[in-house]
């Protein structure tokens, strides 16, 4: 129940992803989460002082609900206005 594929049906992703983003498309059970942190160690230069203690919170899997009741747009609308948890931008 925690997987949703609608990121990737049709041409929803043309909704969502914009140019010059990166997708790390990574089964699930094979590394997902070590790939979100190579991913995200590469895009920061390695930054230590970033404004949040998990980088989930700064990057999302969009097939992975982080609750069972989000719909696709709960979802979407996540990606579009990321505030981190001490209210960050």
């Amino acid at each position: 129940p925690f997987l949703t594929f609608d990121a990737w049906q049709g041409d929803e992703h043309l909704t969502w992803l914009r140019d010059g983003d990166v997708v790390a498309a990574v089964n699930a059970k094979s590394g997902t989460t070590w790939m979100l942190y190579c991913a995200h160690q590469i895009r920061t230069k390695a930054a230590a002082d970033l404004p949040y203690s998990d980088v989930q919170h700064a990057t999302w899997w969009p097939e992975m609900r982080q609750d069972p009741s989000m719909t696709w747009a709960d979802m979407k609308e996540g990606y579009n206005t990321t505030t981190l948890p001490d209210g960050t931008p």
